[in-house]
């Protein structure tokens, strides 16, 4: 269910989740409505380069003499927010924002292949898949106890 939900939250319609994970359409749509995936992608609708990219345009903006987007406060806010993560802790965010752009990449290029390129393809994905979500968790695990 959460590799679904994680395809959803980026875009991928129900029919090539469906593909990808092999499983139907209709249990994709009760799984998406019981646990209400359309909340789930708005709140993963900002990434971190896309923060980080905010809190960049404020500082410029200040800079140049120009109102900014947010005020001081509210950015002042989100970077002690940030900064009070641990290194592993940011380092985490930053792999599991790089694996998640790379199984994006794998499952669109599932989408598109056909025949044995296709099996091949979404074989490769099923792999990597599996072994990110391995290391991550590897990885959430030690920058807990840190």
């Amino acid at each position: 269910m959460l590799e679904g939900k994680s395809l959803f939250i980026k875009n991928f319609s129900f029919q090539s989740i469906s593909d990808i994970i092999s499983i139907s359409v209709d249990t994709l749509k009760k799984w998406a409505k019981d646990e209400n995936w359309n909340a789930a992608k708005k709140m993963h609708s900002i990434s971190i380069n896309e923060l980080k990219q905010e809190i960049l345009e404020t500082f410029h903006a200040l800079k140049t003499g120009k109102k900014p987007k947010l005020t001081s406060d509210e950015i002042s806010k989100l970077a002690a927010a940030f900064e009070k993560l641990s290194d592993k802790k940011k380092h985490l965010t930053y792999m599991y924002h790089c694996f998640e752009e790379l199984t994006e990449a794998l499952a669109e290029e599932v989408t598109m292949a056909k025949g044995k390129d296709r099996e091949y393809k979404l074989q490769r994905y099923k792999e990597v898949r599996l072994l990110m979500e391995k290391l991550t968790e590897k990885k959430y695990k030690e920058a807990l106890n840190d």
